[in-house]
């Protein structure tokens, strides 16, 4: 299938989307979009029962597209890249702490957690599933979704300190996220049989994986401030805005590929840093206002396209769920231990750090409940291998996410205003 067919096949769907939820349905427009096309493809599998397979075509599409690259590789640079320029790093520095512990110790916090009490609901449904595919799937659900976040969070008035602290976490932890992901799938890819998989201690060097860590992040930082200076140093020599939208292009795209496939580094978080480096740039008014707003413009537009266009990914991902009922009981009653796990991991690092910087459990609950996931979640259980577990890695995933878009996203807004007045 070509790519101009699947490029004008999700573009057409994320139109009509958009204006079906614009005239009749009036849900944020995120959360609207994925609920039109999770509609159509109930629609699709429903007339499937009765021998109408016109969602054949659809998962021919889904199925040639490349996951891992195209959506938690371009497709969230671009839209990493658009957020973290609107972002004031200075005003984020005041919570760096806060978010570098919610973006690291916080996700591994959760995976472990979701880990642990995903196996004991499995067991208690009688389904035999090795741990280390728990391990799994809390690396893909743990990260929160800076897609669905931010997105949800420009309809939403919270509190400036609250919006930078729930949209720093959301664009940091993807790249810790990624790695414990990669990190998991390697060990599995490498395993001789089932019961090697299972016993995943023995096989683990604890040093080379933390040195492998801190060179993703680490790397991934110093890399994203070289771009971002770069980038920053040609751009503020040029008055012209084709040349400097140009360069843009160029940092998110050659910047991704040199990060992950030449140095080995985290792109996300190349990404994010030289955005926030940019973004800087452009509000210290080192170019012309008139490009800079253009520019902003135009990464606006950007932004909001691919965002609609990852939505409508997430609401056809339904036809790839493994649909046994127990499966999803299973499911749902996975979605109340990922949200406990993402209270733990929020509450220990904010209250380790109570000494240094005052939270109450307000905040907590709402740095819980905004914990939206999203499209980066569902990427990484498309992109698993052909193992043993995936459609059940896939079902899992999907009920989750999907709690998180349609309850969560729906009702933080009016759970912040409850919260804050009170």
């Amino acid at each position: 299938m070509s790519f101009q067919f699947v490029v004008s096949f999700l573009l057409t769907i994320t139109a009509l989307s958009a204006f079906l939820n614009y005239k009749f349905i009036k849900l944020p427009e995120s959360i609207g979009i994925t609920f039109v096309t999770l509609l159509l493809s109930l629609v699709l599998i429903t007339l499937s029962k009765f021998g109408f397979h016109y969602d054949r075509p659809v998962a021919e599409v889904f199925a040639s597209i490349d996951f891992p690259k195209t959506v938690t590789g371009y497709m969230l640079s671009f839209i990493l890249f658009a957020s973290s320029m609107h972002i004031n790093i200075n005003q984020m520095a005041r919570f760096k702490w806060v978010i570098i512990n919610l973006a690291t110790i916080g996700v591994f916090l959760s995976t472990i957690i979701v880990a642990i009490l995903t196996k004991y609901v499995l067991v208690a449904f009688d389904v035999d599933l090795p741990f280390i595919y728990c391990l799994l799937f809390g690396a893909m659900i743990s990260p929160t979704d800076p897609i669905a976040v931010l997105g949800i969070l420009k309809n939403v008035k919270a509190s400036r300190s609250l919006e930078l602290k729930i949209s720093g976490e959301a664009l940091f932890n993807d790249g810790v996220g990624i790695f414990l992901f990669a990190t998991i799938v390697g060990i599995i890819e490498n395993s001789q049989s089932s019961t090697v998989a299972t016993n995943i201690t023995q096989h683990l060097n604890y040093a080379n994986l933390f040195l492998v860590f801190l060179r993703e992040v680490l790397g991934g930082v110093l890399t994203g401030v070289g771009l971002g200076l770069i980038a920053s140093y040609f751009m503020k020599r040029v008055g012209d805005l084709n040349i400097s939208l140009l360069f843009t292009l160029t940092l998110v795209t050659a910047g991704y590929s040199l990060a992950t496939e030449f140095l080995h580094v985290s792109g996300p978080l190349s990404i994010v840093i030289a955005g926030l480096i940019v973004g800087t740039m452009f509000r210290r008014g080192k170019m012309p206002e008139r490009i800079v707003k253009r520019l902003e413009g135009v990464w606006e537009l950007i932004d909001e396209l691919l965002n609609a266009v990852l939505f409508v990914l997430i609401g056809f991902a339904v036809l790839f769920m493994y649909y046994e009922l127990d499966m999803i009981l299973i499911s749902l009653a996975i979605v109340p231990c990922v949200l406990l796990a993402r209270y733990i991991s929020v509450a220990i690092p904010v209250t380790t750090m109570h000494q240094f910087r005052k939270f109450d459990s307000k905040s907590i609950f709402i740095l819980t409940w905004g914990g939206l996931r999203g499209g980066v979640s569902i990427a990484l259980a498309l992109s698993v291998p052909a193992f043993p577990a995936k459609d059940v890695l896939l079902t899992m995933t999907y009920v989750v996410v999907l709690f998180s878009l349609l309850v969560q996203g729906l009702t933080l807004g009016p759970i912040i205003k409850k919260i804050t007045k009170s």
